[in-house]
């Protein structure tokens, strides 16, 4: 029988992110992202526990469960030590051995306060194909953090039209994911766009007053992921999903998608 996968859209909120769903499919489980602070332990105990609350729907091999690990490799490079029952392991490899399958790596444009490049997530993902983990690709097409605060275009494409904005969106997309399959790290699923209920790419394509704009970088977006979507390497081609914030609240998404669908 073909897999059935359900790509659901989930909140960074530790808690919010053991979303529930039905036994019968593969469910996203995504942790917050583990850093260099206190509050990893946290995320580590809590996500632990949602495999535990997990093993009574299914076995944890039926689920998509995984966590963000954009900042990993920096904290490993600054020093950071991770333990397993007193023992110190890698941090790919703790998570691997309590039964996680999938990491999300963020990738920004030009960062210049954040580790997050092209060369960067490149390395951070090879060492988790390594491993034999898949990953999501979440561009945020921003040169910092994208959200429902700020959508802030990347310094390189400030000044550009709308039509070279959606040109920039497709032709950054082909081509990143160009070095990652060369790099032999090819996504199994891209993130266009991160948190972006109110739109991306402001204020071109901010909500809710340029849809159309908004479903034109979208749809580059997804055109630039679509050249992979057949490559050999990537079982059952390589997806694409989008990343919106409502904390659980489906209205606003589906009223978002309502509107993408009929542009």
């Amino acid at each position: 029988m073909k897999e059935q996968r359900l790509d659901a859209v989930v909140s960074e909120d530790i808690l919010d992110d053991m979303i529930q769903c039905a036994p019968t499919f593969p469910c996203y489980l995504m942790t917050g992202y583990l850093s260099d602070s206190v509050q990893q332990r946290t995320y580590l105990l809590a996500a632990l526990a949602a495999l535990t609350m997990l093993g009574g729907a299914g076995q944890a091999a039926d689920y998509i469960i995984g966590a963000d690990l954009s900042f990993l490799k920096q904290a490993e490079e600054r020093g950071a030590v991770f333990q397993d029952q007193g023992q110190a392991k890698p941090g790919l490899r703790l998570f691997k051995d309590h039964g996680y399958n999938w990491v999300r790596l963020r990738l920004f444009h030009t960062p210049t306060n954040l580790p997050n490049n092209l060369a960067y997530t490149i390395a951070s993902a090879s060492d988790a194909k390594k491993l034999g983990f898949e990953f999501l690709l979440n561009y945020h097409y921003s040169d910092t953090w994208a959200d429902p605060q700020k959508q802030f275009i990347p310094k390189a494409w400030q000044g550009k039209s709308h039509a070279e904005l959606v040109q920039a969106v497709f032709e950054y997309t082909r081509d990143t994911l160009s070095a990652f399959r060369d790099a032999g790290a090819l996504p199994d699923m891209v993130q266009i766009g991160n948190e972006i209920t109110p739109g991306l790419l402001w204020p071109d394509g901010k909500l809710p007053a340029n849809w159309d704009n908004f479903a034109e970088l979208i749809k580059a977006g997804i055109r630039g992921v679509g050249i992979f979507w057949w490559e050999p390497a990537v079982t059952g081609g390589l997806r694409s999903r989008g990343f919106f914030d409502n904390d659980g609240n489906a209205l606003p998404v589906i009223g978002v998608f309502d509107r993408f669908t009929r542009k």
